[in-house]
Protein backbone atom coordinates (compact mmCIF):
# COMPACT_ATOMS: atom_id res chain seq x y z
CA UNK A 1 0.00 0.00 0.00
CA UNK A 2 1.50 3.34 -1.05
CA UNK A 3 0.52 6.68 0.36
CA UNK A 4 -0.09 9.67 -1.90
CA UNK A 5 -0.31 13.30 -0.95
CA UNK A 6 -3.84 14.65 -0.73
CA UNK A 7 -5.18 16.90 -3.45
CA UNK A 8 -4.85 20.55 -2.40
CA UNK A 9 -7.83 22.78 -3.18
CA UNK A 10 -8.07 26.57 -2.93
CA UNK A 11 -11.71 27.46 -2.30
CA UNK A 12 -12.55 31.11 -3.07
CA UNK A 13 -15.91 32.72 -2.27
CA UNK A 14 -17.01 35.86 -0.46
CA UNK A 15 -19.81 34.07 1.40
CA UNK A 16 -17.91 32.78 4.40
CA UNK A 17 -20.71 30.54 5.66
CA UNK A 18 -20.91 28.79 2.30
CA UNK A 19 -17.12 28.43 2.17
CA UNK A 20 -17.05 26.86 5.64
CA UNK A 21 -19.81 24.34 4.87
CA UNK A 22 -18.32 23.40 1.50
CA UNK A 23 -14.80 23.11 2.93
CA UNK A 24 -16.06 20.78 5.65
CA UNK A 25 -17.85 18.54 3.14
CA UNK A 26 -14.93 18.47 0.71
CA UNK A 27 -12.49 17.81 3.53
CA UNK A 28 -14.33 14.59 4.36
CA UNK A 29 -13.12 13.26 1.01
CA UNK A 30 -9.47 13.54 2.09
CA UNK A 31 -8.93 16.71 0.10
CA UNK A 32 -6.86 19.41 1.77
CA UNK A 33 -8.88 22.64 1.57
CA UNK A 34 -7.56 26.18 2.01
CA UNK A 35 -10.19 28.93 2.13
CA UNK A 36 -10.07 32.48 0.78
CA UNK A 37 -12.92 34.95 1.16
CA UNK A 38 -11.75 37.41 -1.49
CA UNK A 39 -9.77 37.48 -4.69
CA UNK A 40 -7.07 39.50 -2.96
CA UNK A 41 -6.76 36.89 -0.20
CA UNK A 42 -6.60 34.12 -2.83
CA UNK A 43 -3.67 35.81 -4.58
CA UNK A 44 -1.83 36.25 -1.27
CA UNK A 45 -2.35 32.58 -0.38
CA UNK A 46 -1.29 31.24 -3.79
CA UNK A 47 1.95 33.23 -3.56
CA UNK A 48 2.91 31.18 -0.50
CA UNK A 49 1.33 27.79 -1.20
CA UNK A 50 0.84 25.38 -4.09
CA UNK A 51 -2.57 24.01 -5.07
CA UNK A 52 -3.77 21.33 -7.44
CA UNK A 53 -7.08 23.01 -8.17
CA UNK A 54 -9.07 26.13 -7.36
CA UNK A 55 -12.82 26.47 -7.04
CA UNK A 56 -14.02 30.05 -7.14
CA UNK A 57 -17.10 32.21 -7.32
CA UNK A 58 -16.76 34.40 -10.41
CA UNK A 59 -19.58 36.69 -9.26
CA UNK A 60 -18.05 37.89 -6.01
CA UNK A 61 -19.02 41.45 -5.11
CA UNK A 62 -15.40 42.55 -4.93
CA UNK A 63 -13.70 40.26 -7.39
CA UNK A 64 -10.15 41.15 -8.27
CA UNK A 65 -9.28 43.01 -11.44
CA UNK A 66 -9.37 40.85 -14.61
CA UNK A 67 -5.58 41.06 -15.02
CA UNK A 68 -5.08 39.79 -11.45
CA UNK A 69 -7.61 37.01 -12.06
CA UNK A 70 -5.62 35.93 -15.12
CA UNK A 71 -2.46 35.88 -13.01
CA UNK A 72 -4.19 33.72 -10.41
CA UNK A 73 -5.32 31.22 -13.07
CA UNK A 74 -1.81 31.13 -14.58
CA UNK A 75 -0.27 30.41 -11.16
CA UNK A 76 -2.75 27.62 -10.51
CA UNK A 77 -2.12 26.08 -13.93
CA UNK A 78 1.64 26.16 -13.30
CA UNK A 79 1.15 24.43 -9.97
CA UNK A 80 -0.99 21.72 -11.55
CA UNK A 81 1.57 21.19 -14.34
CA UNK A 82 4.37 20.75 -11.81
CA UNK A 83 2.29 18.21 -9.92
CA UNK A 84 1.88 15.93 -12.97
Amino acid sequence: HTSTAPVRLLLIDDEQGFVNVLAKRIGKRHIEVRKACSGFEAIQIQREEKFDVALLDLKMDYLIKPCDFGMLIDKIQQAVSRRR
